[in-house]
């Protein structure tokens, strides 16, 4: 199926598979499993963010409440996926992050964001190059491979591949963040780990 608008889900169990999502509504997500929606299940679609003037969609994935993400090509939204409620994002490929002016300014990049609650981020491929790095009309451009916010519970980051990003690749702000065997590409940097408290693998975030 083609899908030539964004797509919000209200109902539980849900699962959307072997399609095309072209969304083109400023701000907004692609795929939405809206509060209250659990156990929703993302498969094997091309998920694109099409920018409209200087807006584009906000969100590839808003993946809430038990729901999984796995084997989805994301391209153009300014944030790849959004987890919270125990969700996962498993084998996705998450490609160009497009700039958007917003009433705060430019707008700003996370690949991955988890908002609340534990998540699972394992064996995704994150290839990126913002806007701001090809035209510089970006100010802040991409941030965080990784982010996670001020309520994020325990957070698994495994096995996943971060070929080209601007700035930090993980930025852990809050909960408890296991790190262990990712690898860059020709980024070369560090882990920022911002407050929080680290899991003993961290260590293993490397090359």
């Amino acid at each position: 199926f083609t899908f030539d608008r964004c797509v919000t889900i209200y109902a539980n169990d849900v699962t959307i598979s072997n399609s095309v999502i072209n969304c083109r509504q400023p701000d907004y997500p692609a795929i939405w499993f809206r509060d209250g929606a659990a156990n929703g299940r993302v498969i094997r679609n091309e998920i694109n963010g099409i920018k409209v003037g200087n807006q584009s969609p906000g969100i590839g994935i808003t993946c809430a409440n038990g729901c999984v993400a796995t084997q989805n090509r994301i391209v153009g939204p300014q944030d790849g996926i959004v987890l919270s409620g125990g969700s996962t994002a498993e084998d996705n490929y998450i490609g160009q992050s497009r700039g958007a002016t917003t009433a705060s300014g430019p707008s700003q990049h996370d690949a991955i964001v988890v908002t609340e609650g534990n998540a699972t981020i394992s064996h995704n491929t994150i290839d990126n190059i913002c806007d701001s790095l090809l035209n510089q009309d970006d100010a802040q451009g991409c941030n965080a491979a990784v982010l996670t916010e001020a309520t994020a519970g325990e957070v698994l980051i495994d096995r996943n591949y971060i070929k080209r990003w601007s700035w930090t690749v993980f930025n852990i702000k809050a909960g408890i963040a296991t790190i262990s065997t990712n690898y860059f590409g020709d980024i070369g940097l560090q882990c920022v780990i911002d407050g929080g408290t680290v899991g003993a693998t961290s260590t293993q975030c490397r090359r």
